[in-house]
């Protein structure tokens, strides 16, 4: 599964038509898009009842780094 940075909607364009070249002849439908930037996306493709789809999971750089450092502040010294 490949990540990639989109910092922008341009951005998110280019890699919606690398995502249909990429599929072919299958034109999957792309559920949960999303509607703001920057943030890093990846996707999982699906075929199932409801027919082909591309579901893409993103996260927002803001989201990202709060979960990446914690939401706590730091401690001050002497306090645990």
């Amino acid at each position: 599964m490949d990540f990639q940075l989109i910092a922008s909607e341009q951005e998110y364009m280019e890699f919606k038509r690398g995502l249909d070249k990429r599929f072919g002849m299958l034109s999957p439908k792309l559920r949960n898009e999303p509607t703001s930037f920057p943030l890093v996306i990846t996707y999982c493709f699906i075929n199932d009842l409801n027919g082909a789809s591309i579901y893409l999971k993103h996260i927002s750089l803001d989201n990202l780094k709060k979960m990446l450092t914690g939401h706590q502040k730091p401690a001050k010294m002497g306090e645990q």
